[in-house]
Formats: structure tokens, C-alpha cells, sequence
């Protein structure tokens, strides 16, 4: 396993999930296309980094995870790891 890195230091991975870590626990986050409902029709409008500590805060949070941009997550002081390689299969 890797070593944490603050999002102070160095952004998180764009281009694969990582865990992240904050005051309010660890979990697992990835960057992606942002949509918004304008006038009814779903349009992409940003790209962010979308954050679930666990699977209920999907549910308590009108079902959408965490959704923070480069600021918040320093704002924040997150820090990150990339995730562990899968076990090697037969």
C-alpha cells in the first residue's frame, strides 16, 4: 500500500479511483463528468471529483455522492492513496 498525499502537495488521480481521507473518515473517490438539470434536461456542465465515505451517504445525501472540485478538497486538507492492486488470478 501507498503512502497518504495531501491534495496540498499533489492533486488526486484524474485517471483512476483512489481513497481519500478527511475529518470525517476515509473512503473512495474518482474524478468524472458533472450534469445539471437545466429545464428539465440533463446536461454535462463540469468535471469533479465525486466522494462516497460509505455507501449510506448516498442515501442521506439525496443520492449523490460528495462532489468537490480542487479547492474544496484543499480547503477541506483531503489527502489521498492510491487503491491497492487487485490479487493476481489463476
Amino acid at each position: 500500500m501507498g503512502e497518504w498525499i495531501s491534495v496540498k502537495d499533489l492533486p488526486a488521480r484524474k485517471n483512476n479511483k483512489f481513497l481519500f481521507s478527511y475529518f470525517g473518515g476515509i473512503g473512495l473517490g474518482c474524478w468524472g463528468q458533472a450534469y445539471t438539470t437545466i429545464n428539465g434536461n440533463s446536461e454535462r456542465t463540469h468535471e469533479a471529483y465525486f466522494l462516497v465515505l460509505n455507501p449510506c451517504d448516498i442515501s442521506e445525501n439525496q443520492g449523490e455522492p460528495f462532489e468537490w472540485d480542487e479547492e474544496k478538497m484543499i480547503e477541506m486538507e483531503v489527502s489521498w492513496m492510491a487503491l491497492p492492486k487487485p490479487p493476481l488470478t489463476d
